[in-house]
């Protein structure tokens, strides 16, 4: 890698168009994602499927390439329980809905792990403890770990996590701990590397890449700056600052980091910026970087919010988006040009 602090710092604003697909670099040309009667169908970004009454809480990919996605109803005031959604990833199609009412109602799902015999989920929740449920809806285990930033099945069936968020640093892997989902009255052990090695990639505010070798790191931006961006840097040496890759936004909004996800199919890392909504402006981006070659591969400007971020393949991310004029949630599949 080639570091220096403002190394990445990439101030590039076109319109490529590559193959008969649009893709945007920079802030302010147009939003390819956005409901503006844009006719761009062939743009970086297709919708996967739209959720009119409820609110995407977060969602991965099972291995015939659907989405499990846990819902939760609109407002303040729940009436409806927290459900997971199986959703068709080509037609955007609902192939299967179960409620989950023994969680409660004021509960938001934050993070969500499926076993590798795809029989058991595990999902953190805001207000309430980490619940393991099978895909039926029955609770197999409640786990002392309030919001862990980071789960995964190991190939036993035990539930990794961490200590919990991680906002400013990178991720500690000596606090992720292995929980027996067979026996719930058991406490949980110290779990190992091989089990670890890519349980912190996609992370809030900071994560690992896959092999434990660089982290990602959230940066305040500076005041009346259009300029943000993460850190990145070897986590073998203390001594190296790391490099920035930064992005160019509009100049006065305080971004924030919210989600930052490596690809575990490359050297490549995304990560996600918001501030508070202001209608036709740009008020967020997704914005992805090659680290080894410090270099920009894709800048996309919103005007609503991008919230998970999930790799599905080498050069496609999904992620949703709430989006503010029609009231509703999408889960789009995102093309990030570039990656060889």
């Amino acid at each position: 890698m080639r570091w220096g602090f403002l190394g990445g710092l990439l101030g590039v604003a076109a319109v490529v168009l590559a193959g008969g697909t649009i893709y945007a670099w920079g802030a302010g040309w147009f939003w390819p994602c956005e409901n503006l009667g844009l006719p761009f169908s062939g743009s970086a970004c297709t919708k996967i499927t739209s959720f009119d009454n409820r609110n995407v809480g977060t969602f991965t990919t099972l291995a015939n390439g659907n989405l499990l996605v846990a819902t939760l109803s609109k407002g303040t005031e729940r009436t409806d329980p927290i459900a997971l959604v199986e959703v068709d990833s080509t037609t955007g199609a609902i192939i299967a809905e179960t409620p989950l009412p023994g969680i409660s109602l004021e509960a938001r799902p934050a993070g969500i792990a499926v076993s590798r015999e795809e029989k058991l989920v595990a999902l953190s929740l805001y207000d309430e403890r980490t619940k393991v449920i099978t895909r039926e809806g029955t609770e197999v285990l409640s786990i002392d770990r309030w919001l862990p930033a980071f789960m995964a099945f190991d190939n036993k069936g035990w539930l990794l996590t961490d200590m919990g968020r991680h906002f400013d640093a990178p991720p500690d892997p000596d606090g992720a701990e292995a929980w027996d989902i067979n026996n719930p009255a058991s406490t949980p052990v110290a779990a190992s590397i091989a089990d670890w090695s890519a349980l912190f990639r996609h992370g809030v505010g900071a994560a690992l890449s896959p092999d434990g070798d660089y982290f990602a790191q959230k940066l305040d931006q500076p005041h009346n700056s259009p300029v943000t961006g993460i850190r990145i840097g070897y986590i073998g040496d203390e001594r190296d600052g790391g490099m920035f890759l930064g992005v160019n936004l509009r100049a006065d909004c305080s971004y924030a980091t919210s989600e930052i996800s490596f690809s575990p199919f490359g050297p490549q890392v995304a990560a996600e910026f918001s501030c508070p909504e202001r209608w036709g402006q740009t008020s967020t981006a997704l914005a992805v970087w090659d680290y080894e070659e410090n270099r920009q591969l894709l800048v996309l400007p919103g005007i609503d919010y991008f919230d998970t971020l999930h790799w599905e393949s080498a050069d496609t991310i999904l992620v949703d988006r709430y989006n503010f004029g029609p009231e509703t949630t999408d889960i789009l599949r995102v093309k990030v040009p570039g990656v060889e």
